[in-house]
């Protein structure tokens, strides 16, 4: 039915009417969408509810470089104490994150706000940015499979191990698997044409994953050539514009400013890593496909066998996402790294090609149940559970939350608050454990022993590394001068059985599969002035 109008006289073009059966629709589908913001909301809530659990129950830190390649640096820019690693006296990391992190820091300083302050802000700044899997995951989904499809892959996202372990870290590798997704998302041709201002948006966002995790270059640039194809003017031009200007601020500028040459931190730590082979993960051969077999089955346990199916079909259903994580992986392998973390961009991923491959299944299912819909439902509801279950299982029996030693942060955190404090020792207890200033948050000497790196090949290749305490390097002793050396600390950090004259524990903490039993112990007096070593300050 058309209806026709005049305006001054003159007769103008005739104008649909919505009939009855277009306007329910209309409304339908405005409810449908009401529906599932309420789904997206409500998963989200329950990721970030699991999240923050995770951030009660304690600090951890996922690797010590999280510690002293972030956390110690920050706090060092900020009140010019820290642990200084080889790679900050090389200048071979960026300075992007510690200074961010400073900025935080050192605001918390003016509120006198105790250690955990500023590192619960920051941990719980982390898990509302890894709320973004779970987002890219429930969107993806909804494109793809509707509204089933969508709350599935949500829910998995929101409680599979790898996302809720790795929320509270501030690592590179971290941040820079949510800035791959996010990419991937705003450029998914489900999505709708991605105009150039997206494309922009996203080069933006690959160019800094790749100066967060130089690894994941090669993933990246994969990634943009099986998007962008032959589509220079829409696709090459904008992503390659952004990318470049994110390297170019970053790596070259930011470099330039703090270390005097563009791209310097990149170049070193390259030169460190490939040529000079040491470091954590770059140790020869150790990075071969049956080395990360093992640490993903230790971490996910036996349990996720059958998720690992899904992932197999979900990789299928979405090859460019499983083209970009099998490329993360492959990388790693060149390079021999065999760490977990460093996998991050492919195991932020997994969830959601987890979901592609369950939904999957359900079809099928209802399929062979004659597109009974309850049928889909039930085993929607019946994966969701199993993959809570498998969770649960590597929580408690996996790798990943089993190797957390908490107990030097909570030995530190309490030295914080000890009003005597004029120096700490650490015996028996390697830096790596986690002593700090970041955790300890007083002026004050730390003297730890067994504060070494991974030994070079060549023993012609140094690695410097120092305590700064207010710009100014600190000798580091080793177990038995800071037994003859109790002067210089009237607190003391070490194992439950250590006896040293006129030291008393004040609070111990019990050993298990995970933590070391150790306490902290105090003696009366003060402590001698500290000797400062010659042209420090790394």
């Amino acid at each position: 039915m058309t209806i026709s109008t005049r305006v001054a006289g003159a007769p103008v073009a005739s104008a649909p009417v919505a009939s009855a059966p277009v306007a329910g629709f209309a409304r339908g589908a405005a409810r449908a969408n009401v529906g599932v913001r309420a789904w997206l909301i409500g998963i989200l809530g329950l990721a970030l509810a699991v999240r923050l659990g995770v951030i009660l129950a304690g600090p951890y830190i996922v690797h010590p470089d999280e510690l002293f390649q972030y956390y110690e640096p920050a706090y060092r820019l900020a009140f010019g104490s820290g642990v200084v690693p080889w790679e900050f006296h090389d200048g071979a990391r960026s300075w992007l994150i510690p200074g961010i992190l400073a900025g935080i820091i050192k605001l918390s300083g003016w509120f006198g706000a105790a250690p955990i302050t500023y590192i619960d802000i920051i941990r719980i700044l982390c898990a509302a940015l890894s709320l973004s899997v779970v987002y890219v995951g429930f969107t993806l989904a909804h494109r793809r499979d509707g509204r089933f499809g969508a709350v599935l892959t949500g829910a998995i996202c929101a409680v599979w191990i790898d996302p809720i372990y790795l929320a509270p870290s501030i690592m590179g590798e971290v941040l820079s698997a949510y800035c791959f997704l996010a990419a991937f998302l705003i450029t998914d041709p489900d999505g709708g044409s991605a105009p150039p201002r997206r494309m922009l948006v996203a080069g933006l966002l690959l160019g800094l994953a790749v100066c967060l995790r130089v690894q994941v270059a090669p993933a990246m640039a994969l990634f943009a050539a099986l998007r962008c194809r032959g589509e220079w003017r829409r696709g090459w031009l904008p992503l390659l514009a952004g990318g470049g200007l994110v390297v170019l601020l970053d790596l070259g500028l930011l470099d330039w400013l703090t270390w005097g040459a563009p791209f310097h931190s990149v170049a070193h730590y390259l030169q460190r890593g490939l040529f000079e082979k040491f470091g954590g993960g770059y140790a020869e051969g150790a990075g071969s496909l049956h080395s990360y077999a093992e640490l993903i089955a230790a971490v996910w346990t036996p349990r996720a066998l059958p998720l690992v199916f899904f992932l197999a079909i979900g990789a299928w259903r979405m090859k460019l996402l499983g083209a970009v994580t099998a490329t993360v992986a492959a990388t790693h392998l060149i390079f021999a790294n065999a760490e977990y973390r460093y996998l991050s961009c492919a195991l932020l991923a997994f969830p959601i090609l987890i979901g592609a491959g369950a939904v999957y299944f359900c079809d099928v299912v209802r399929r062979l149940a004659k597109h009974d819909r309850v049928a889909r439902l039930a085993a929607g509801g019946a994966v969701a559970a199993y993959v809570a279950f498998a969770a649960w299982v590597a929580v408690n029996d996996g790798l990943l939350f089993r190797t957390l030693d908490r107990n030097i942060l909570e030995a530190l955190l309490l030295a914080h608050r000890q009003p005597q404090l004029c120096g700490l020792g650490a015996i028996g207890v390697g830096w790596g454990a986690g002593w700090s200033y970041t955790y300890l948050g007083r002026d004050v000497p730390i003297y730890g022993a067994g504060y070494t790196a991974a030994k070079p090949i060549s023993p012609a290749i140094s690695i410097p590394q120092s305590v700064v305490l207010q710009g100014k390097r600190l000798p580091i002793y080793t177990d038995d001068e800071l037994v003859e050396r109790t002067a210089l600390y009237n607190f003391l950090i070490a194992p439950l059985d250590t006896r040293l004259g006129g030291f008393a524990p004040v609070a111990c903490y019990d050993g298990d599969a995970v933590n070391s039993p150790l306490c902290l112990y105090r003696r009366p007096g003060g402590c001698d002035p500290p000797t400062v070593v010659p042209d420090g300050g790394g």
